[in-house]
């Protein structure tokens, strides 16, 4: 089952972004890294919205720490971002 939602997870996240942004044309997207646990061992990188004074999130990818703010998993974020806001 977990592998089967894996592999549906951009349609997932369009599918929420859709519902989330469908009101704003042009949402302005909150584009942040995270600890996971506070180990620093796994990175998320996560974009949101601000609906009603709350985070909304429309897309996240958990990275290593070695890759934690290095230009490649940004483009990659970017570039599943871009096919989630289709």
């Amino acid at each position: 089952m977990a592998t089967l939602m894996h592999n549906d997870r951009l349609a997932i996240y369009r599918f929420h972004a859709c519902l989330t942004c469908c009101g704003n044309p042009m949402p302005i997207l909150l584009v942040d890294w995270t600890d996971v646990r506070g180990q620093l061992r796994l990175m998320t990188l996560r974009a949101s919205v601000s609906i009603k004074g709350r985070s909304m999130i429309v897309y996240e990818r958990t990275f290593t720490f070695a890759q934690y703010n290095s230009p490649k998993p940004h483009q990659l974020f970017l570039d599943e971002l871009a096919i989630t806001h289709l």
